[in-house]
């Protein structure tokens, strides 16, 4: 399974007790790459997504090569986004159809949709039964949902 590792962090050790220790072939977490948040009122950003394999340390993060999944296996965002109304969170869905940088699944047509307020998103990973080289740890991620201040920066 294609994948990459040593890029960020401490990658040598001058002693074994220190060296990190990296883990090839999952499981894998996926991550959202390039932001923390999401911003009320953001259009046309870059939403992508990674699948890491922690290690013992920063440093020593396995990245699941965007030749692990076939070309044909698109992952899928599901965003349940907070409303004001206690009824039913908006939904969307994104199909990140786009790869880039090694590692990296992505979509360039992103947007927060109108209605959201601040809180937590909650985003679902979706994948062909049996198309992950590997388990996931986890499908779900929980990402903080922001009011635009003048001159920041949606992506951050």
């Amino acid at each position: 399974m294609p994948m990459y590792a040593g890029w960020f962090g401490t990658f040598w050790s001058t002693n074994r007790d220190d060296a990190p220790v990296i883990h090839f072939g999952g499981p894998f977490t996926p991550t959202l790459l390039r932001r923390k948040v999401f911003t009320i009122g953001e259009s046309g950003q870059r939403l992508s997504l990674g699948f890491f394999s922690p290690g013992s340390g920063s440093g020593a993060v396995s990245r699941l090569s965007i030749e692990g999944l076939p070309h044909n296996v698109i992952p899928e965002l599901k965003i349940e986004w907070p409303t004001a109304d206690t009824g039913k969170p908006i939904e969307t869905i994104h199909e990140l159809n786009q790869r880039c940088c090694y590692w990296e699944f992505y979509t360039t047509d992103f947007e927060v949709p109108k209605g959201v307020v601040t809180g937590k998103a909650k985003v679902s990973v979706n994948l062909l039964p049996g198309a992950m080289p590997a388990a996931l740890t986890t499908r779900d991620l929980e990402v903080p949902v922001l009011a635009r201040s003048s001159g920041s920066d949606p992506a951050q």
